[in-house]
C-alpha cells in the first residue's frame, strides 16, 4: 500500500511541477517509491546515502532491496563513505556520477553540537545534569541508537548483550 500510494502521489506532484532533479535520501520504501516515480517521469534522481550494501537482498528487509533499486535508477550517487563509493564502482557505476559527501547523520550531530556550544539550542536541565555528573566523575558516555525493525526482536538482545560485554571489559 505504501509503495502504491507514494508512487501515485509523487507522479501527480511531478506532473504538476516537473522538477529537473529529484533527491531521495536513505533506504526507505518512501525513498524507493519516490525514486521510481521520478524514473517513470524521466526525471534524474540523486540518491543521498548511496552505495550502502550488505550483500544480502533480504537483510535488512526491505531496505537492502530499496538501496539496490535506487542504485539502478539513480543518475547521481551521493555516498557517505569511501566503501560505499567502492560498492557502486564495483557495480559498474561511472565514477563521474559518484560523489563521496560524507554521512548526513554525522553532519546533523555536528550541527547540533555547534548549536549547543554556541548556546543557540536549549538543553533540558536533566540531560545537562546527567552529563555534568558523568564528566565530574570522569565517566565515559556512550550514545547508542537502533532504528531498524530488527531492533525489536532478537536484534536488540544481541546488541544490548554486546554493549554489556563491552562495558564489563572497559569499566572506564
Amino acid at each position: 500500500h505504501i509503495t502504491t500510494t507514494i508512487l501515485q502521489e509523487m507522479q501527480h506532484i511531478f506532473t504538476k511541477y516537473f522538477p529537473s532533479l529529484v533527491l531521495v535520501q536513505g533506504d526507505t520504501t518512501t525513498a524507493m517509491a519516490t525514486g521510481l516515480a521520478a524514473f517513470y517521469s524521466r526525471i534524474p534522481i540523486g540518491h543521498i546515502e548511496a552505495g550502502l550494501r550488505t550483500g544480502d537482498i533480504a537483510s535488512p528487509y526491505p531496505e537492502e532491496f530499496n538501496r539496490v533499486s535506487l542504485g539502478i535508477m539513480s543518475t547521481y550517487h551521493f555516498t557517505p563513505t569511501v566503501q560505499a563509493t567502492a560498492h557502486l564502482l564495483s557495480e559498474g557505476k561511472k565514477r563521474e556520477t559518484i560523489f563521496c559527501v560524507g554521512n548526513t547523520v554525522v553532519d546533523a550531530l555536528r550541527i547540533i553540537e555547534n548549536k549547543i556550544i554556541n548556546q543557540s539550542l536549549i538543553i533540558d536541565h536533566r540531560i545537562k545534569n546527567f552529563f555534568n555528573t558523568a564528566f565530574v566523575q570522569a565517566q565515559r558516555t556512550v550514545l547508542f541508537t537502533m532504528h531498524r525493525r530488527e531492533a525489536f526482536t532478537e536484534g536488540i538482545v544481541t546488541m544490548l548483550t554486546a554493549l554489556k560485554k563491552f562495558a564489563l571489559h572497559n569499566p572506564d
